[in-house]
This record gives C-alpha cells, structure tokens and sequence, in this order.
C-alpha cells in the first residue's frame, strides 16, 4: 500500500505526541512550504515543536512503520485467523507459528 507523503508526516506527528488536525504540504520537495494544522488544545510548546517535527520527519522510515502497521491489520482481519486455525492441524505448524510466517512474509514485501 502506497502511503502519501502528508499521511506519513500526519502519522509521524501523531506518534510525537503533537495534538493536530491535520497537516498540509505546499510542494512535497520543498519544506519550507509544509506547515502543522494544530487543535485548540495545543500549547505553545507544541506550537514550538512544528519546525523540529518537520524537520526530523524521515519518510522513508515511516513508509516502513506505515507498512508494518498495515500487516499487522491485515493479519488482525478474523477471517485470516480463522484460516490459519484451519490450516495449522494440516501442517507441522502452529496458528500463531503461521502467523509470524505470513507477518515476516508480507513484511518483507516493503513498498
């Protein structure tokens, strides 16, 4: 799956604790034009930590985070459990063996 570059920097915004709406990108290849739509709850000091943010955003690390965050989704689906609770008494594996199996398979298909 193929992730935006203002998803990830919403995502990578997100996970450093910043309260935000959202984010915005002028031109993708010129920072300076990317800005943080911050909620009414954010304080001066996350307001403070807009330029940090932006400037530490690494998109290709968070392409495999987003990635992985998407197998563990996919696995997480009931119909998948319930096809490896069907498949492992058929093979020397277990369910949660197959699991791990499907996870480092699909994990390794980076974008």
């Amino acid at each position: 799956m193929h992730h935006p570059t203002a998803e990830l920097l919403d995502l990578y915004a997100r996970r450093q604790g910043l309260p935000i709406i959202g984010v915005r990108l002028g031109l993708e290849d010129d920072r300076s034009t990317w800005s943080i739509q911050f909620s009414d709850d954010a304080t001066q000091s996350d307001r403070d930590r807009e330029s940090e943010t932006i400037a530490s955003f690494d998109e290709e690390a968070e392409t495999v985070l987003a990635h992985e965050s998407d197998v563990d989704t996919q696995l997480a689906e009931p119909v998948v459990s319930a096809l490896l609770e069907v498949l492992a008494p058929e093979t020397s594996y277990t369910a949660e063996q197959l699991n791990q199996l499907m996870k480092d398979q699909l994990t390794s298909m980076q974008p």
